[in-house]
């Protein structure tokens, strides 16, 4: 069989190799005819139909090239090493292809960030093999934008009956917006599909009002993921129409924005995932109703509740149900809440719930606190069901400019509470007795104090705070004065029976304190070393070389009393202590969400 191979192919290229003879002759007979009949046109034509190949048979002719050409692109791709791999094998690396241009999330997405979402196919143009192989697998053609309406179209029917993906928003380009929703038999179209789409998120630009939803009217039974973000008018109370014949059992994840209520709607089942954000205040379900709803969602892994949740004004003054119900999410894993109107508003909530001792709270605002507000507004004054407050292990309380990068924040993870706060300086000494009479800091091991008082606290009030910290063995004193830490903690004459605090303290670190000397801080470590609980790690840190000048000559001698003394200079140093993961990408995706809102529109 290789003979025959063999002469195939020498065939085929005397072929091509006579047919270049003839051509190449008929080219040079053309050029001399054409010079000697340049005057009489009718004598060429007569001519050229009696000694060269007509006009017809050249067009004839130059198809079959071309399609042989085809033909040896073809064979030639057959050799190429990918085009070796199984066809499922090919398209199921088109689908990761797929998924990695901007595919959002099925919860909290952000459609705006999705800029070219058909860019894939650009493999169906590269040869038959990859075209075919695309064309044959219908689940490569299951995400239905609607950036291109037409080109979404085609992808709904080439989806066959496959499970969809529908991101349903406006067309944002560098130009502009168009609108893409305003068209009925567009979504009329989708909405036919309702009974194989597996996630719908619907995010326009534009305000088309509720009536938008009209055409969702068919059961979908596989649907997992919603997102319903309308522009609508935030001081008017907006239901959620029915959607689906209201038939929509394995709901997983939901995400509504602007809706106070959805009276036609049992979601809560299934539910894993639930995003409630800008609603209206007038209109919100009252807090017995919104717990009772939350009493139903028993799956939840992730409650996000952004300017969205009860009306807490009508609880009883207890901070309690009337009835006394509490709401046992005993699987969530986070808990946001962002931009409430009071802190007591987040205590009457945070008062009702069970949380589980994994559960991740992040609370923020821009403004948390307003004038003489403490702790004691903010969090309920029962924190038994509170788990994530009990044994902490780490608590930084830090102060937040009044332009700061992030809003305040409170945070409570694996043990770790973080507070960074902007409040009066004169109402430090009321914050820091409300944090200590409410939570239970006796197992915390690593402090970090950033907040200064005008006056300064006493020694005595200091020498409290440390009494309920037994286990501290690491603190940070960030941007205030470390001298009254300091004489609580052991620099002032005690008596021989007065008990040191925070025996386990080893590690001190001070940052951008310009008050601290090294007289005091080897007073300190003496005291301490005296004692028999000597510190072994000291730490002094700045943006600056604040430091160098008065302890360059000091150095040794803090380090006859301290095993290690760094001095860290002319480094960035991070003295907000913020939570490990901020900004969680749920903070992220709001404040997107709401930049994008307040752009002005320009029509493309």
């Amino acid at each position: 069989m290789p003979g025959s191979t063999l002469s195939a192919s020498g065939s085929a290229q005397e072929l091509v190799t006579a047919l270049l003879d003839r051509l190449t002759l008929q080219s040079s007979s053309l050029r001399q005819t054409r010079s000697e009949f340049s005057i009489d046109e009718v004598s060429l034509t007569s001519h050229l139909e009696h000694t060269l190949l007509s006009s017809q048979q050249l067009d004839r002719l130059h198809m079959s090239i071309n399609c042989v050409s085809r033909s040896l692109s073809t064979i030639r791709n057959a050799f190429a090493p990918v085009n070796t791999l199984p066809s499922e094998v090919l398209a199921n690396v088109f689908g990761m292809l797929a998924c990695s241009v901007n595919t959002p999330r099925p919860f909290l997405p952000d459609l705006e960030v999705c800029r070219e979402p058909y860019a894939w196919i650009v493999v169906t143009h590269v040869c038959r093999y990859w075209r075919e192989t695309a064309f044959s697998f219908p689940a490569l053609w299951s995400t239905i934008d609607s950036y291109s309406t037409l080109t979404s179209l085609a992808f709904l029917d080439r989806s066959a009956a496959a499970d969809a993906r529908v991101y349903l928003r406006d067309a944002v380009s560098s130009v502009g917006v168009s609108p893409c929703l305003d068209r009925g038999r567009f979504m009329q179209a989708i909405a036919y599909h309702s009974g194989r789409i597996e996630e719908l998120h619907l995010q326009p630009a534009f305000k088309y009002g509720p009536m938008i939803l009209q055409s969702f009217h068919y059961p979908a039974p596989k649907l997992r993921a919603l997102t319903v973000m309308l522009r609508l008018h935030q001081e008017v109370p907006h239901e959620l129409p029915l959607l689906f014949d209201g038939y929509i059992p394995n709901l997983e994840k939901l995400t509504l924005a602007n809706f106070s209520q959805w009276p036609l709607h049992q979601f809560g089942t299934k539910l894993t995932h639930l995003c409630l954000m800008d609603q209206p205040h007038r209109g919100r379900m009252s807090l017995d109703r919104f717990m009772d709803f939350l009493a139903t969602c028993e799956a939840l892994e992730e409650l996000v509740l952004v300017d969205a949740g009860p009306t807490v004004f009508d609880a009883s003054p207890g901070l309690g149900n009337s009835d006394g119900k509490f709401a046992l999410l005993k699987h969530l894993r986070q808990l946001d809440i962002g931009d409430w109107p009071t802190p007591q508003s987040v205590a009457r909530f945070l008062g009702q719930l069970i949380l589980p001792p994994s559960t991740k709270i992040f609370i923020w605002a821009d403004c948390m606190f307003r004038t003489h507000e403490t702790f004691s507004t903010l969090l309920p004054p029962d924190l038994q069901h509170l788990h994530p407050l009990h044994h902490l292990k780490a608590f930084h309380i830090t102060y937040r400019p009044a332009r700061g990068d992030y809003p305040q924040l409170l945070s409570i993870q694996d043990g770790v509470l973080v507070c960074y706060l902007h409040f009066a300086m004169s109402t430090t000494v009321e914050m820091f007795q409300s944090v200590f009479s409410q939570i239970d800091l006796q197992h915390v091991e690593v402090l970090t104090l950033g907040i200064r008082s005008n006056p300064e606290m006493p020694e005595a009030t200091w020498r409290d705070i440390f009494t309920m910290m037994p286990r501290v063995h690491t603190l940070n004193v960030v941007r205030r004065p470390s001298r009254p830490i300091l004489a609580a903690l052991g620099t002032e004459a005690f008596d021989d029976d007065d008990e040191v605090l925070c025996p386990a303290l080893t590690l001190l670190t001070i940052t951008d304190d310009r008050a601290v000397s090294s007289i005091c801080l080897f007073l300190f470590a003496e005291e301490r070393a005296q004692r028999g609980i000597p510190l072994r790690q000291l730490q002094l840190g700045s943006k600056t070389n604040m430091y160098s000048s008065c302890l360059d000559e000091e150095m040794d001698d803090l380090r006859s009393q301290i095993a290690e003394v760094e001095y860290v200079e002319d480094e960035v140093v991070d003295v907000r202590k913020l939570p490990a993961g901020w900004p969680t990408a749920t903070y992220r995706w709001q404040l997107n969400i709401r930049q994008g809102r307040t752009r002005p529109l320009q029509m493309a």
